[in-house]
């Protein structure tokens, strides 16, 4: 390796520490960035759909886990909601990705400061990784070799113009990586494009669910649904039943996230009749939906629950899934379990895959078959 090389590793060292970046950054350009502008379409009628529906579900129970003090970031959000205050929800939601509600599930402004605390560089640098990782994941590029490939062809490849790869992506995929217009998310501008990295990697699962063989009219649930890109994304492709279950201050969210991105009707609140063709959002403090699901999904968010409420649902999951697609990291610091290990001890779950994950580093995808008995 030239001294020259050395060197550039070295001063770009910060980089080797980036969460969850898939290969290693050497000079990596800078993007503009930006963020949308405030903006809430969504109608009076349908704000207080997601109001009723919040106020009718049980209340979240305080749990020793991570997810309790995220709980703490959004009380604005739950006394809104309480409240019917649909103009304080209507303001809410349109900067939803400016504050703290959306802590741990979604990019929010603050990833893209320079007070952030891997610096003000990840933001850029993580848009084009995920355009590097779901591109190699999809096919439309080559897995990178650091033993075929020399450093500055290794380097340029990461550096350079990413549009092309972007169209090819789309391509393959048949549907854009645009970002929603929704809760003023932070955009970098990635050559003629602006991107946001959520709506990059959260791209690969829907198709990974089409590469599993899950037909389009078989039922889906997913356990944390974070914003809801994946469910977006899920019906963009053509999937008509879906269900999330998570707690009901962030089914709300999904909820304006979901009816700004796919209009109103798509979304099936709590206490109502489910809509034909639509995303069903489901309280994770009652009763698990008592139907049969072709797939199950769980991504970021099973290690970081109470042990009692994972092996819960791995219970439900044996009755209620056929499958069970986990992706999820498994560093097992203090509080933290591995979903893998949690499996293993409970009967009933066979592994058919198990693989890092394409579109973060520290990451597994795990498919399971569940052996299970029919349900009445």
């Amino acid at each position: 390796m030239k001294l020259k090389t050395r060197l550039r590793i070295f001063r770009n060292a910060k980089f080797t520490r980036l969460p969850k970046v898939t290969r290693l950054w050497i000079d990596p350009p800078q993007a503009e960035i930006s963020a949308q502008q405030p903006h809430c379409n969504l109608s009076d009628e349908f704000l207080l759909r997601v109001s009723n529906a919040y106020r009718l579900a049980p209340k979240d129970t305080a749990q020793p886990d991570i997810w309790n003090d995220l709980r703490s970031k959004s009380n604005e959000m739950r006394l809104a909601l309480e409240s019917a205050d649909i103009a304080e929800m209507r303001r809410l939601f349109s900067t939803l990705l400016t504050g703290t509600t959306a802590t741990g599930y979604a990019h929010t402004v603050h990833s893209a400061q320079s007070d952030w605390q891997w610096g003000r560089e990840y933001f850029s640098t993580r848009c084009r990784d995920a355009i590097l990782a779901l591109a190699e994941a999809v096919g439309v590029i080559g897995v990178a070799s650091t033993e075929q490939t020399s450093w500055d062809k290794l380097i340029g490849r990461q550096n350079g113009l990413l549009e092309p790869t972007i169209e090819a992506i789309e391509h393959r995929l048949g549907h854009s990586l645009a970002p929603v217009d929704f809760g003023s998310a932070p955009i970098a501008r990635i050559d003629n494009r602006w991107i946001n990295p959520d709506f990059v990697r959260q791209a690969y699962v829907p198709y990974r669910i089409e590469q599993i063989g899950i037909g389009k009219d078989d039922p889906i649930i997913e356990i944390g649904g974070g914003l809801g890109h994946v469910a977006r994304y899920v019906i963009v492709r053509g999937y008509t039943d879906y269900t999330i279950v998570d707690l009901p201050f962030v089914l709300a969210t999904q909820a304006a996230f979901l009816a700004s991105a796919l209009g109103e009707a798509a979304v099936s609140l709590f206490g109502e009749e489910r809509r034909a063709a639509s995303i069903s959002l489901h309280p994770a403090n009652i009763s698990f939906p008592d139907r049969r699901f072709a797939l199950a999904i769980n991504m970021d968010s099973l290690p970081e629950m109470a042990e009692k409420y994972v092996l819960s649902y791995l219970s439900q999951l044996k009755r209620n899934a056929m499958l069970f697609l986990s992706v999820n990291q498994e560093a097992g610091k203090r509080g933290q379990h591995i979903v893998s290990n949690l499996a293993d001890k409970t009967e009933g779950f066979c592994r058919l895959s198990r693989h890092p994950y394409w579109m973060e580093q520290g990451y597994v995808e795990e498919l399971y078959k569940l052996q299970n008995e029919a349900i009445d």
